[in-house]
């Protein structure tokens, strides 16, 4: 609805409702809205009862049809004239009933009654006839309307008379209420807004009657005092408006006061950025220098008036405008500081190195620009340089020293290999002359020659031993490793078949869980493990059972290295000597407890350790000994025993 239409119907009410009261308006709104209310609820209510009428006639007319097909269908298969005369007889006298016909199967008729001929006013319906599921005829009727349009035209004058009624009785009773409750109480507050407007702001209106009323009166009651208050507060405004002023005029002089200080603040802040050994640059969005501190000139020969407003780019190497392009957008993108070494050229043509600190600038939250404190850095640059240029040439020496150290380690490895092949050829010649003595001149010799004789022999056995194991240490140095995937179940099964004739006579369990597949020389490998074993079967003579377990520890998804153990339930060793275990000629127990040289461990830590990898033992006397193998590979998966 457009403004101009709202606009004329607003006319058109206050002409017609505008030059009466209030109270004659409201009695006849109310009285329309009652008349068009209870009208539309007896008409409702008339239509409602008129609609369950004929739908109880239809109800009525589908039972009768129905009850008619089940009370026929036996006269009519019987061929029962009288039953069926009597059956029509008997809902001939229904009420509401105009026609009842039955005919069979052929259509002849069988009955008929009629009443009446107006079809418009009735209701019909018509059912076959069955009998054992076979149709044997039909059967019509028609209810007529008459009785139902009697009962809602009596309906009507009651709803009509009603509505009568109820309007006078309304209407007198809304103009009473209407002048009890609005007519007076309206014409009392109008005369207390009267006495308000007359400047009486203490006036209080009596209680009203309506609530509504009441609390009109209340508010216009705070609202009087509203004026009364703000007119005082008026007069009070222009007397403390007088007092501002002069407080104003104070503060004016302060507020000079506080820019001298001011101004005082910054010259002093001037004087700290002048008088610092860093330059300090300020470039403004388009990358162009837009101040200059007196620090700069210092540093690279240039003053302010030679290169303020031109483009910061102009006075850096090539090699590093990429990395300041980078770092000045990135600082007008948002990050909030940027740190770098760059180089720049001075004013003589020389290249210098600085160091430099960037932020951005911002102004009531806008950027503005990129302030810039840079410091030379040369000397620290060029003495960094210096100190790589000697860690090269002590690199370079220790290289040289280390290759000298290396060439000395492999002559003593041949002098020593050379010494113990040369000891071995005199040590078989007096082990086999002392054999034929014992074997030529037994018979000649006495006791004490014959002891003497096997203490020479076993001496001779126990140096060719020591020979042996001193071969091969050296040996284990000296030959090439040539690594491929060993199989370390299989390499232990073989050590232990060639270890089965020395041990037939010892009561052994060997337990031995899945081994990992590691990356080593396999003949070194069999030696290192070999002589393990045969650790554990020594030190674990003196037990009834011996129990020797060989197993690999859980590997990390990440760990390049897999590890493994041999144990025993041997004699063991005391944990605090386990840093020399390792070392030549180092020995747990005394020569004459257990044989051996003092070297076998030594072997197995060298070899171990030319393959890359790790050996450790833990120990408690009494209690048996675990070795530990670190190996580079384990693509089986491992499992302890």
């Amino acid at each position: 609805m457009s403004e101009a239409n709202k606009k004329t119907i607003v006319e058109k009410l206050s002409r017609l409702f505008g030059k009466r009261s209030i109270s004659r308006n409201l009695t006849g709104v109310l009285a329309i809205l009652v008349l068009v209310v209870v009208a539309s609820i007896l008409s409702l209510a008339y239509l409602k009862v008129s609609h369950d009428m004929h739908r109880e006639l239809e109800r009525k007319a589908d039972e009768h049809i129905y009850y008619l097909s089940k009370s026929l269908s036996i006269p009519i298969w019987s061929f029962d004239s009288e039953g069926i005369e009597l059956v029509g007889s008997v809902f001939s006298k229904t009420d509401f009933l105009k026609r009842l016909v039955i005919v069979d199967i052929n259509g002849k008729v069988l009955f008929h009654y009629e009443i009446g001929s107006d079809d418009k006013k009735r209701t019909s319906r018509d059912q076959w006839i069955e009998y054992n599921q076979k149709i044997i005829g039909r059967v019509f009727i028609s209810l007529g309307y008459e009785f139902i349009e009697d009962s809602l035209l009596k309906l009507f004058y009651i709803v009509l008379l009603v509505l009568v009624v109820s309007i006078v009785a309304i209407m007198y009773s809304t103009k009473f209420v209407i002048k009890v409750f609005l007519h007076s109480p309206i014409q009392y507050l109008e005369q207390g807004i009267e006495r308000v407007t007359e400047g009486d702001y203490t006036y209080q209106f009596k209680h009203l009657i309506d609530p509504q009323l009441s609390r009109i009166a209340r508010r216009f009651e705070h609202m009087a005092r509203k004026v009364e208050t703000r007119e005082i507060a008026q007069h009070q405004l222009n007397q403390n408006l007088q007092v501002e002023i002069t407080e104003r005029k104070h503060a004016e002089e302060k507020l000079m006061d506080s820019k001298a200080a001011l101004r005082e603040s910054e010259e002093n802040f001037r004087g700290i950025v002048e008088r610092n050994f860093d330059g300090i640059l300020v470039i403004d969005l388009e990358g162009r220098f837009s101040y200059i501190s007196p620090s700069v000139y210092r540093i690279s020969g240039y003053s302010a008036e030679e290169i303020t407003g031109k483009p910061f780019l102009d006075y850096i190497v090539d090699s590093d405008k990429p990395m300041a392009i980078r770092d000045f957008e990135g600082l007008l993108m948002g990050d909030d500081a940027k740190s770098s070494r760059m180089k720049i050229v001075k004013k003589d043509g020389s290249i210098i190195h600085i160091d430099t600190n960037s932020a951005p600038i911002r102004k009531e939250g806008t950027l503005s620009g990129v302030q810039t404190i840079f410091r030379d850095v040369s000397d620290q640059v060029y003495a960094l340089e210096e100190i790589k240029r000697l860690n090269r040439g002590l690199e370079a020496r220790v290289e040289e020293r280390t290759v000298a150290l290396q060439t000395t380690l492999k002559d003593l490895e041949a002098f020593s290999y050379s010494v113990s092949h040369d000891l071995r050829a005199p040590l078989r010649h007096m082990e086999g002359y002392v054999n034929l003595l014992q074997k030529r001149h037994a018979d000649n010799l006495d006791h004490k020659a014959r002891r003497y004789l096997d203490h020479i022999s076993s001496s001779a056995r126990r140096m060719n031993r020591l020979i042996v194991d001193l071969l091969a240490f050296s040996r284990s140095g000296q030959v090439p490793i040539h690594k491929k995937p060993v199989d370390l179940n299989r390499l232990v099964s073989d050590i232990r078949n060639e270890m089965a004739a020395e041990i037939q006579e010892r009561v052994i369990k060997w337990e031995i869980g899945e081994l990992p597949i590691v990356e080593g020389d396999a003949v070194l490998l069999r030696q290192a493990i070999q002589n393990l074993f045969q650790n554990a079967v020594k030190f674990s003579a003196g037990r009834e059972l011996t129990r020797i377990r060989v197993g690999s520890m859980e590997k990390r998804a990440d760990d390049l290295k897999c590890t493994i153990f041999i144990s025993d339930n041997g004699v063991g060793f005391d944990q605090k000597y386990v840093g020399k275990l390792f070392e030549v000629f180092q020995r747990q127990h005394p020569g004459d407890e257990f044989d051996g040289s003092g070297i076998g461990l030594a072997i197995v830590r060298k070899i171990i350790h030319r393959h890359g990898g790790d050996v450790w033992a833990e120990g408690q006397v009494g209690k048996g000994a675990t070795f530990y193998l670190s190996l580079d590979g384990g693509n089986r998966q491992p499992s302890g025993v």
